[in-house]
């Protein structure tokens, strides 16, 4: 499985009955909030909740009285235990039929590029200010997606270029080494971010990674990743298409490029 993850960039977990019950809670928890949900709260002419730090679970995972344990879990601790303290408030990324529409006031460039290339992005690289220049603000251990509701690999399934998390490595230690007397958040990595997606996007495999309630699905937390248009042959429930995603904070922001986590 590690050998999967290290070469691509992901992996998925098989079904685990704990991950299973921890996705029932969640889910019937979200029941009683969906009503606090705002047409202001969503994005993407209202077809998709953001949800960062949405749930609130403790630093454990525990959510509704349930465990994040199991199978899945405990691999990951296996890997990545000594790199982070505590889980963070996962986000609930909800989706519905017709994602993407237009944002008011959105560029057509930016439209394009959501439907064209599904957003793809960096988890942790943030464009800032009114010129949306990209700095490294946020440095995560991984990153862990699990569903909370049925949905079909057409419901705006999760998009990721295979590999792209070595190139993404190389290209911003070698700028990064460059620059050394410079503080890391401080650096400007706006046209390296862009030389290696290009590249990423012409060279990487680009693949639907998609799981049933009760398996979950594991991302290098350099893999360029996004989110591909709501089909005419998705389903999903009612609720819409809703995924958890943990990204705990690495404990050494100097780990962020390293391979050997």
């Amino acid at each position: 499985m590690w050998k999967n993850f290290d070469k691509l960039g992901w992996t998925i977990f098989d079904y685990d009955r704990d991950m299973h019950c921890w996705a029932a809670a969640v889910k019937e928890g979200l029941n009683s909030s969906f009503n606090d949900i705002r047409d202001s709260d969503l994005r993407c002419g209202q077809t998709w909740f953001t949800g960062v730090n949405y749930l609130k679970n403790d630093g454990t995972g525990k959510f509704g009285g349930v465990p994040l344990t199991g199978a899945s879990v405990n691999q990951i601790y296996s890997r990545f235990g000594e790199y982070y303290k505590k889980w963070d408030q996962a986000q609930i990324s909800i989706c519905f039929p017709g994602y993407p529409q237009p944002s008011e006031g959105e560029s057509e460039s930016v439209i394009n590029y959501r439907t064209n290339k599904f957003s793809a992005h960096v988890d942790g690289i943030l464009p800032i200010g009114r010129a949306r220049r990209r700095f490294a603000r946020e440095y995560y251990a991984f990153i862990l997606g699990i569903p909370i509701s049925k949905f079909n690999r057409h419901a705006a399934p999760l998009i990721v270029w295979e590999k792209s998390h070595l190139i993404m490595q190389d290209f911003l230690s070698r700028y990064y080494r460059n620059n050394l007397t410079i503080d890391k958040e401080a650096i400007d990595i706006t046209d390296v971010f862009r030389i290696a997606r290009a590249k990423i996007f012409d060279t990487c495999n680009k693949k639907i990674v998609w799981a049933r309630i009760g398996e979950s699905y594991l991302l290098h937390r350099l893999t360029l990743h996004g989110i591909h248009p709501w089909t005419p042959r998705g389903k999903a429930e009612k609720c819409g298409r809703i995924i958890a995603y943990f990204r705990p904070d690495l404990i050494d922001d100097k780990l962020w490029l390293s391979r050997q986590v």
